[in-house]
């Protein structure tokens, strides 16, 4: 998955999340890719599914796909679900697609 946007603030993050409920506790299901500057962000190997989509700013608890699936970042994974809820922006993945220029609308 990838996206070309307008200029966007740094430090800026996406998030997949589960949108499955009982794939809430897999771990492995969960993703993050920073921001460029023009906007881009890429994911790639995605298993297939239904996920939330979400950004916010880089938090260094859930910065990087090793912290995020750290067993001690499980609130923080439970705060991220919490907010992507409130939004409903969601994607589904199906085996081997490809998804581009897919626009992800930042609400601070």
């Amino acid at each position: 998955m990838t996206t070309n946007a307008r200029e966007v603030s740094a430090g800026l993050a996406v998030y997949l999340l589960p949108a499955e409920r009982e794939k809430f506790g897999d771990m492995l299901r969960y993703f993050v890719s920073s921001v460029e500057a023009n906007g881009a962000f890429t994911f790639n190997n995605l298993p297939p599914g239904r996920y939330h989509v979400f950004v916010q700013p880089l938090d260094q608890t859930t910065g990087s796909l090793v912290k995020l699936r750290l067993p001690e970042a499980a609130e923080a994974r439970a705060k991220l679900r919490s907010a992507t809820e409130t939004y409903k922006t969601e994607v589904e993945l199906k085996p081997c697609q490809n998804l581009t220029d897919h626009n992800v609308i930042f609400q601070p």
